[in-house]
């Protein structure tokens, strides 16, 4: 197969994936006209198909775009304008904030996406009452937030219940209560994005920065993030690549792989199958365990739904105590008493290994312990670090 054919495939597809469809429609009509034979316009196993980006193609709404100069002045305007599914709301650059209040609903809005005209993420402003910038009323599927920046608001997107959004680009901390609330029984995918967050449930996300509070991480799957905060939960979820500056709750079922850990972790009494493998963490604490009764419940226990927090292949520095045998399986985990183990730099909230590091390497995989975190991702440390 061409590797050029290959080639415009993947960007086409990557152009489908962003909600791009005009420029997805152009590079399949490249596709077929420079390699009229190729399978890959044929091949219906290939996700997403060419006949499926051709369907959405095929089903796209209107265009309305908000800008100071347009019919549609600010973003409430534009979505109250919308006829049609599948439609697209493109914001244009301001020196000025817009307003925010808009709502998406009806059966019109589904698929709506909401995106910056151009590069620069255009400002979107809750106003004095701190309005919710976006809210997205129950039942509403496939909805896209794409390169906005929210501020002076109590929640950014407002999802109700059962609905289906994706957040990409957006950036949402100055002024902010939450630049994100998620009702129950709805998805939400979040990737490269900066957010102030009370909490998070039921998502995903990835390459994000969170700035949070007293929050919880509920049943959600975390990849190549990190978050700053103070006594973070984590329930239910898999973090894996993740750097968390601040103390944590280890709760129910957490997983964890190959995350750092900079300030205490506290175990949480009850708990059950926890799993942290690969780790760097802090000083392990036990929050108000009676043993006796912990053992006591172990046993009463089906063996695979013991309490338990299972360690393996972990690093706890600043740890000095033994760890509980009736609470922790640890395997090939290392105590470091002193010392730190080898942060490139910690003062900038960069937490990975630094090439001397002894750690470097010690991870069943045999890469680095603790978050492996990409470059892109290391430019949010510095940020997040002041």
């Amino acid at each position: 197969m061409d590797p050029k054919a290959q080639a415009l495939y993947r960007k086409a597809a990557a152009a489908y994936a962003a909600r791009r469809l005009d420029q997805c429609a152009k590079l399949l009509d490249e596709l077929k006209a420079t390699f009229p034979k190729s399978p890959l316009l044929t091949n219906a196993r290939l996700k997403p198909s060419v006949a499926a980006m051709r369907k959405a193609i095929a089903t796209q709404g209107d265009t309305l775009t908000v800008s100071r100069s347009g019919p549609h002045k600010s973003l409430a305007d534009a979505l109250g304008a919308l006829k049609k599914p599948n439609s697209v709301v493109q914001i244009e650059p301001s020196r000025s904030p817009y307003r925010g209040g808009a709502v998406l609903s009806g059966d019109h809005a589904h698929g709506t996406v909401v995106r910056a005209a151009g590069d620069k993420n255009p400002c979107l402003d809750g106003g004095p009452a701190g309005k919710a910038i976006v809210q997205i009323f129950p039942d509403t599927r496939n909805v896209v937030i794409d390169g906005l920046t929210f501020q002076r608001t109590r929640s950014g997107v407002a999802i109700d219940e059962r609905c289906s959004v994706a957040i990409r680009n957006c950036f949402g901390l100055k002024d902010v209560v939450a630049a994100l609330t998620i009702a129950p029984e709805s998805t939400v995918a979040i990737s490269d994005s900066v957010l102030k967050i009370n909490t998070l449930n039921a998502a995903t996300a990835q390459d994000c920065a969170f700035l949070c509070g007293d929050t919880t991480i509920d049943y959600s799957r975390l990849t190549r993030c990190v978050l700053r905060g103070t006594d973070i939960g984590i329930l239910g979820s898999t973090l894996t690549d993740c750097l968390i500056i601040g103390s944590v709750r280890i709760r129910d079922r957490a997983t964890l792989n190959h995350v750092t850990i900079t300030k205490t972790v506290t175990i949480e009494r009850d708990i059950r199958g926890a799993r942290l493998a690969n780790c760097i963490l802090p000083n392990l604490e036990f929050d108000k365990i009676d043993l006796k009764e912990w053992k006591r419940k172990t046993k009463e226990q089906k063996q695979d739904e013991a309490l338990n927090v299972s360690l393996t292949n972990c690093l706890l520095f600043r740890h000095r105590d033994p760890l509980p045998d009736t609470i922790v399986k640890a395997q090939d985990t290392e105590p470091l008493a002193r010392g730190n183990p080898g942060f490139r730099a910690p003062e900038r909230g960069d937490f990975t290994l630094a090439e001397a590091s002894p750690y470097r390497g010690k991870a069943a995989d045999k890469s680095d312990l603790g978050c492996r975190l990409p470059p892109d991702t290391l430019k949010l440390l510095r940020y997040l670090a002041r």
